[in-house]
């Protein structure tokens, strides 16, 4: 079977710790059987050089961020829709399993030809860092991706579901204006601005999804 392998950060394989420890974190990521979250298969250790990686389920398709830029740029509500909806029922049932996917993005979510959604990576970056973070007494960075990352994540304060639905409302605001509602040249600035300032209304937007996105 054609399978996608992703391999962790190199400075892991410095680190000594036990996989299967590891492993054990996964336990909650490993039963997300969902029709719209890509599994995972395994995690696995190089014998010889220490480098560890993912085996997960291999999705044929193109990322959102691609769908988006070859459609133009932006995408009409009919279209955006659906797809968002088939993220939000993703994240839905992922946060009834007690898991948050902490890092929602374009290119976590994976568009197939038949126009089906798979979310990337479900929480999957947080699960390591935890476990080398308990392993190895290194603390946990700020998890996600600077224009999606929620007020609780810039803080390093505890997420919850709510934090993936801020998220996904970016992406859907990207979606339909062709923009990040905020847009800054470094992480500090864009740390403000997401803290601090609200987003403008993309223009030709309909009333309804605006309220819905705000």
């Amino acid at each position: 079977i054609q399978v996608a392998v992703k391999t962790l950060p190199a400075e892991l394989a410095k680190i000594y710790f036990d996989l299967d420890m590891i492993r054990d974190n996964f336990r909650l990521v490993e039963r997300l059987h969902h029709p719209n979250i890509a599994g995972i298969k395994t995690l696995e250790r190089d014998p010889e050089t220490g480098d560890c990686y993912l085996i997960l389920e291999y999705v044929d398709g193109v990322s959102l961020l691609k769908h988006r830029l070859h459609s133009g740029g932006r995408l009409v509500p009919e279209e955006a829709i659906p797809l968002l909806r088939q993220v939000a029922e993703a994240l839905d049932f992922g946060h009834g399993e007690r898991v948050v996917h902490r890092d929602v993005k374009p290119e976590n979510i994976m568009i197939t030809a038949d126009g089906k959604v798979k979310v990337l990576d479900y929480g999957l970056a947080w699960r390591i860092q935890e476990s080398i973070a308990r392993l190895s007494n290194i603390a946990i960075p700020i998890s996600g991706t600077g224009p999606y990352m929620s007020p609780e994540q810039w803080k390093g304060q505890e997420q919850d579901g709510h934090s993936d639905q801020y998220s996904l409302a970016v992406v859907a605001y990207e979606l339909l204006s062709g923009r990040p509602p905020f847009e800054g040249s470094n992480l500090d600035v864009r740390r403000n601005i997401g803290l601090n300032e609200e987003p403008e209304k993309p223009k030709d937007l309909d009333a309804g999804i605006w309220t819905v996105l705000k």
